[in-house]
């Protein structure tokens, strides 16, 4: 090169070889993998869901716009030692779950995620937000327990342990936009500040404005897909599910790969909303994955201890965990006085599955609640066995009379010793406290004995005594 720029009639070869070197230096720049998107790499034999590679493999460029909010990507594989603690909240809706998620939100040294088995099948089944009731998921439209089909278990255990090692950008883009973010930043899920202020400059990302971002997207497929999870419309759910989630991989983009199970059928007019569907995710998915890389997959990977709350998993899901993470796995499995449960969703209509909402009485609440519960300890126990140290049943009730000490007790296991300070103006709250009592003086008397009566495992299981009438307000 040198002969040449020697011929270059009237500049001095060292200020053309700076200029070189500097336009070099531009092009490396902008070919710097950290503005590419990440994924696992696959396993040989092994579905991308759950190839758990050493590596991480660029598959393309996303080249989003760039200002302020947008944080540099990171790339750096998340190791796990012995050092990294994950804890999972395994707990029933409207048991004091979300009061004892942000005794971990809180903690400046820990990762907390709430509830993202609800924003994955929003993703898988193309419903609206926050329509995966945790008891349609668990039974049946006619009450009865049903088995999770190998989908639902296969994501649940993906989602969870992307969670734990770091790998959120990998969601779908449909889980990284979901409304979930904006709408608990500032209750359960305060990571989700800087990635909303982060994501908001990206087309009807503005979430504060109502139902944006992701329910832009899902009006698309408004017609053909459901409303809300219930097995009633499985057929239904199922055609979706499968141009969502196909072949193990979630889909994109349109393609007559998708289609050909349908050809000739009625399902095949809703192809363009299908296109339009991924068309409007595809706009969006450079900059939220850069977001998520940068104030999600970072701040992960800084913490000390990494904790999701579900409602919505099998306890099943707990022992795939221990298998997976011997040395860092941690249980907490959470249970309620099946009178506060009951108190509590006999107010929340929304939180019935759909058995219930065709006889939401206390005994079908309180039945349904008190099945699932002693089916999960039943399992755990035999899961103490092995893990034992690295699990902790709590009842929401005795937990809230000694807030302090029980803290303690939940930082003691995850050897981390000293950080209940660190959460004192959550225990120092009174609301959560009272609130507990409430089916005491709210609940009629014939209703708690119908409780009472549903639910004689857990009252005898759990030493609580039946309500004295004479303190009964009517």
């Amino acid at each position: 090169m040198v002969w040449r720029l020697n011929r270059i009639a009237g500049i001095p070869a060292f200020i053309v070889i700076v200029f070189y070197t500097l336009s070099l230096v531009k092009l490396i720049a902008r070919l710097n993998p950290e503005d590419d998107v990440i994924v696992r790499d696959e396993a040989p034999g092994i579905s991308p869901v759950f190839a758990l590679a050493d590596e991480e493999v660029v598959i393309g460029n996303t080249d989003p716009e760039r200002d302020g909010n947008l944080p540099p990507a990171t790339t750096t594989n998340s190791s796990l030692t012995s050092e990294v603690k994950m804890l999972h909240v395994l707990s029933y809706q409207r048991s004091g779950s979300s009061f004892v998620g942000r005794l971990f939100d809180a903690h400046p040294n820990a990762f907390f995620i709430y509830e993202p088995l609800s924003m994955l099948f929003t993703a898988l089944y193309g419903i609206m937000e926050d329509r995966a009731i945790p008891n349609n998921i668990f039974f049946d439209h006619y009450g009865n327990f049903r088995n999770l089909s190998d989908d639902q278990s296969k994501l649940m255990t993906w989602t969870v342990r992307n969670i734990f090692e770091c790998r959120l950008s990998e969601f779908p883009t449909a889980m990284l936009i979901s409304n979930f973010w904006y709408r608990y930043q500032d209750t359960h899920m305060s990571i989700g500040k800087d990635y909303v202020k982060c994501m908001e400059p990206a087309r009807h990302l503005n979430f504060s404005g109502g139902d944006e971002g992701l329910g832009v997207c899902l009006e698309h497929i408004r017609k053909p897909c459901p409303r809300s999870y219930n097995t009633l419309d499985e057929g239904l759910l199922n055609r979706c599910r499968s141009i969502l989630w196909h072949n193990d991989t979630w889909s994109d983009t349109d393609s007559d790969e998708l289609w050909a199970p349908y050809e000739g059928q009625d399902f095949m007019k809703y192809r363009q909303n299908f296109r339009q569907y991924f068309t409007c995710l595809k706009s969006l998915e450079p900059r939220v994955r850069q977001c998520a890389r940068g104030h999600l997959d970072t701040p992960c990977k800084n913490a000390e201890l990494r904790v999701v709350k579900t409602v919505r998993a099998p306890i099943e899901l707990s022992r795939i965990l221990f298998e997976a993470y011997p040395d860092n796995f941690n249980l907490i499995h959470l249970l309620r006085d099946p009178r506060g449960v009951t108190l509590s969703r006999l107010r929340a209509e929304w939180a019935h599955g759909y058995f219930e909402r065709q006889d939401p009485d206390p005994r079908v609440l309180s039945d349904s609640y008190c099945r699932n519960a002693q089916r999960d300890v039943d399992e755990r126990q035999a899961l103490e066995a092995e893990h034992g140290d690295h699990i902790k049943e709590l009842v929401y009730d005795h937990f809230m009379g000694d807030l302090r000490g029980n803290g303690r007790s939940i930082f003691k296991m995850l050897g981390m010793e000293g950080s209940v300070r660190k959460i004192n103006h959550i225990i120092e709250g009174k609301a959560d406290i009272e609130r507990k009592d409430r089916w005491k003086t709210w609940l009629k008397l014939a209703d708690i004995r119908a409780i009472e009566k549903a639910c004689p495992w857990f009252m005898h299981s759990y030493n609580l005594t039946l309500y004295e009438e004479n303190r009964i307000l009517q």
